[in-house]
């Protein structure tokens, strides 16, 4: 398999090192390609075509100064990227490297491509006379993937759009689904619930997930939410995690983890007239001192299975096994085997 690569529109941006004094600092910092061509094939015979067009980050960056060699120290660029067939976007400076849009070609006709949207927050800051220097998280916002449809009479683009926001910590909070672009009704809304505790450092367990057939815009009260198992409603599945509680018999969103461990999980039977989940217990855990699960409860409080201690050291503490620099018999480890319960 033959491979080959095209690329456009190669970029530096200014340099901001405090080791180089501002008189001397050039357009340093590489960029790469705002556009490249990744070919497959021989190319005397079929090839595929694949093209990525990606940001930089080159907006704000310094123009030349009046001197014709330095960046000037106070102009800037303005710099906006456009895709082939995605929208014009800013080419902000933490968004370089992103992958704005992908399109895959059959010859010179268009089979499908993916435009993504970029979501940015700023966590941290530097301000220096040198420069200014800034910490984000970046994560892609929305993704528009399209099929060219060649079935009807006029070819058409086919799109799915999934919609992603995310909480202060960087992690997704919802995740909608919107199908097939052109059609209403086929919408799917994932909701995630985190348990924190950032003075231990945890802040990315998942303690409840819920999936609803419906846009994320949609509030509870306008849900279907069911009563009992008897009707489905508009909800796809909903389920629960509650950590570092063994006395736990419901899930609460606002559970405080130590250490993580995951002692009940349940799932919604049914919702109240408060649109208030009723719990089911799945399962329920505990844990020894090492965090290694002990036994493991169903539904009903019959056991799953549990783990016995069993103490592999010879019982005549005559053991003709001794330690290779001849100071006494091996300390034998104590091994933990798990076991499967009748139910």
């Amino acid at each position: 398999m033959v491979r080959a690569y095209r690329q456009r529109n190669r970029l530096g941006t200014t340099g901001r090192s405090a080791l180089t004094p501002a008189k001397e600092r050039t357009w340093s910092i590489w960029r790469g390609y705002q556009q490249v061509t990744h070919l497959t094939g021989i190319s005397t015979g079929t090839q595929s075509r694949q093209v990525s067009v990606y940001l930089r980050g080159m907006n704000s960056d310094h123009v030349l100064g009046s001197d014709g060699k330095t960046p000037d120290p106070d102009k800037r660029k303005t710099v906006t990227v456009s895709g082939i067939k995605a929208a014009d976007i800013t080419d902000s400076e933490q968004y370089a490297g992103f992958n704005r849009e992908s399109v895959t070609y059959d010859g010179a006709t268009e089979v499908g491509g993916t435009i993504n949207d970029p979501w940015s927050k700023r966590t941290a800051t530097q301000h220096k006379s040198y420069a200014d220097t800034e910490a984000y998280y970046i994560r892609t916002a929305a993704t528009h993937a399209r099929t060219n449809i060649t079935s009807e009479i006029t070819p058409y683009d086919r799109v799915h759009t999934v919609k992603t926001t995310y909480d202060d910590y960087g992690m997704a909070e919802t995740v909608e689904d919107e199908g097939d672009d052109s059609v209403t009704g086929d919408e799917k809304c994932t909701r995630t619930w985190y348990a924190r505790n950032d003075s231990k450092g945890i802040n990315s367990l998942v303690s409840r997930t819920r999936t609803v057939a419906s846009a994320c815009g949609t509030a509870d009260g306008s849900l279907d939410l069911p009563a009992d198992y008897k009707t489905p409603g508009d909800v796809i599945s909903d389920t629960a995690t509650v950590y570092d509680n063994t006395a736990a018999t419901t899930w609460s969103a606002s559970q405080t983890p130590t250490k993580g461990e995951a002692n009940w999980t349940g799932r919604a039977k049914g919702y109240g007239s408060d649109n208030a989940s009723v719990w089911q217990k799945v399962a329920k855990t505990t844990y020894d001192t090492l965090g290694r699960p002990l036994a493991v409860e169903k539904a009903n409080g019959d056991p799953v299975s549990s783990t016995h201690a069993t103490d592999h050291r010879p019982r005549n503490g005559n053991s003709r096994y001794r330690r290779h620099d001849g100071a006494g018999p091996i300390s034998w480890p104590t091994w933990s085997v798990s076991s499967r319960l009748p139910r």
